[in-house]
């Protein structure tokens, strides 16, 4: 986990500091950027899963790995959308990066706002589980009312 996190900074600042190519200018370098911060988020919430889960760390398994998803998932449809925009109106232009920027921003507030409310409305707590019978094969887990997913789906 932590050598992937490694792995994504140093992309980053590998990005950042080399002089701008014209492969990596054409490949939207601030949204490969952000795809890497995605990806780094998402590494940051496979450290919940390690011991004993608690109020914190279930939430360290939710919204870090859900807002880096989306932010992945979130900028390829920007991406796509903006291409389909330039088709649609037979222009070479598209969206610039910081437009898509924005617009990722205005989609990550969202979903930052759902998260809240889904951590306000339905509280995690943590228990033990245990695979068989026997006992022998207990591991924790974090578990939620069903009665957030009611009301925010």
């Amino acid at each position: 986990e932590t050598d992937l996190i490694l792995i994504a900074i140093s992309a980053i600042i590998l990005g950042v500091k080399q002089p701008i190519s014209k492969v990596l200018k054409g490949s939207n370098p601030i949204g490969l950027g952000l795809i890497l911060i995605g990806l780094i988020l998402c590494y940051v919430s496979l450290f919940g899963w390690i011991g004993k889960p608690d109020l914190s760390l279930c939430l360290l398994r939710i919204w870090p790995n859900s807002i880096g998803i989306f932010i992945i998932y979130g900028l390829l449809f920007l991406r796509t959308w903006s291409f389909y925009k330039a088709f649609l109106s037979n222009s070479s232009k598209y969206l610039s990066e910081i437009a898509l920027a924005y617009y990722l921003c205005g989609l990550i507030g969202f979903i930052a706002i759902y998260l809240t409310l889904w951590t306000v409305i339905d509280r995690y707590t943590s228990g033990t589980s245990v695979f068989n019978d026997s006992g022998y094969a207990k591991y924790y887990v974090c578990t939620s009312n069903w009665s957030g997913w009611v009301i925010l789906n």
